[in-house]
């Protein structure tokens, strides 16, 4: 009756965006945002400058560390998930994906993670899983995505082929624009993943390059920089 009820009042606003915001303060329910402060404790807030949490689902747990970066925006289009994002000083933004009957995900983000635009992920099956561990660097057009939300059958014994598996994704991990970690996907320490790849299995190597489709090791004993080429030449960079 509810859903009725906000779906008739939303026709009558002309205005997509506010539309879309009553929709959500109506609907949502069972939504919470914490804030762990430098001493440990944890703060249920509503609002904060540089944090903005969107929900469109219900019953859900975010959890993020001060300091708080100097933007970190959250869109949850999911239910039952939780998401404890470490400190950081970075740009942060989300897209989170999952059917409205899936329970029991979990988004963990380790301490200093960045990203250049909106990173999507996609928990497309339960009980998925995705950990990013601490330094990590993510580009641009990148997709996570712990199943597929269509089913694949051996033919004749009706066996399941393509069911969800979790993600980990280790420290100082830059992510090229494009990628695609698919369920599965382990990627060490100090990686480096080239533009418009696509991650399908698990890598044990540090400090290598990976790129293709699949992604394949392309290169040993490499470590890099946040700074750009003329900045590290120039004794300006700051890692």
């Amino acid at each position: 009756m509810k859903k009725t009820f906000v779906r008739i009042l939303c026709c009558l606003i002309p205005f997509p965006k506010i539309r879309r915001i009553i929709r959500q303060k109506l609907l949502q329910k069972n939504n919470f945002v914490f804030v762990r402060d430098l001493d440990g404790n944890l703060h249920r807030i509503k609002h904060a400058p540089k944090l903005h949490v969107e929900f469109y689902g219900n019953n859900n747990y975010v959890e993020v560390c001060h300091p708080l970066g100097s933007l970190i925006h959250l869109v949850i289009n999911a239910s039952n998930t939780r998401i404890y994002l470490g400190p950081t000083t970075n740009k942060v933004l989300l897209q989170i994906y999952t059917p409205p009957y899936i329970k029991d995900r979990i988004l963990r983000i380790g301490r200093n993670f960045r990203t250049t635009k909106v990173v999507n992920i996609d928990f497309a099956c339960a009980d998925g899983m995705i950990e990013i561990g601490d330094d990590c660097l993510f580009s641009w057009g990148i997709s996570i995505r712990t199943g597929d939300h269509h089913t694949i059958l051996q033919q004749g014994s009706h066996t399941i082929l393509n069911k969800n598996k979790n993600i980990k994704i280790g420290d100082r991990v830059w992510v090229g624009s494009d990628v695609l970690i698919l369920k599965g996907a382990e990627i060490p320490n100090d990686t480096v993943i080239g533009a418009r790849s696509i991650v399908t299995k698990k890598f044990q190597e540090t400090n290598t390059i990976l790129a293709g489709t699949p992604a394949k090791v392309v290169k040993h004993n490499i470590e890099w920089a946040t700074d750009n080429c003329f900045r590290y030449e120039n004794n300006l960079c700051m890692t």
